[in-house]
Order: C-alpha cells, then structure tokens, then sequence
C-alpha cells in the first residue's frame, strides 16, 4: 500500500513540474505576443505544447501568431487541433 502511494505522489510531482515548464513557455509566448514579436511567441508556445501535445492554449495561441505572421494555413491546421482538445463547448465557439 505505502509504495503505491509512493508511485502516485511521484507521478502526480512529476505531472505538476510538466505543467509549470509548459506554462512558463505559454507565458512566454504571450508576453512576446503583445509587444508584437510573434516569431518568439510562436517559438515558445511550440515549445509549450512539445511539454504538453494536448495544451488548448498553446495550440490556440499559436495559431493567433501564425496568423498573425499570414501564415494562414498552418494557422488553420493549429485552430482545428486546439478544437480537437478544447475541453468544454465554450472553448469551441
């Protein structure tokens, strides 16, 4: 019993670091996002979702930079994922 307790606090510890390595990329991006640099938002939200493939905020908000580089069709591609993963009906719309 204690070493399946163990098992799962340390899968739950090393979840959490994930989480906080994918957020502070997110934050990155949308920092660069306002002051315009959309070519480092793009590379940090990247970054973001390589930590986590399943982070709706990072595929929406990079497909916002790629849209706002006229990169339109990978924009597209990234819109339809983040509608993929979107976890609720207000995500969606």
């Amino acid at each position: 019993m204690k070493k399946i307790i163990i098992l799962n606090i340390g899968i739950l510890l090393s979840l959490t670091a994930l989480a906080q390595k994918e957020n502070k990329y997110l934050r990155g991006g949308n920092s660069a996002y306002k002051e315009k640099n959309f070519e480092e938002a793009e590379l940090l939200y990247r970054k973001g979702i390589s930590k986590n493939n399943k982070s709706f905020e990072g595929y929406f908000n990079l497909a916002n930079a790629l849209y706002k580089k006229e990169q339109f069709s990978d924009s597209e591609v990234k819109f339809n994922r983040a509608i993929e993963i979107a976890p609720d009906k207000n995500s969606k719309a």
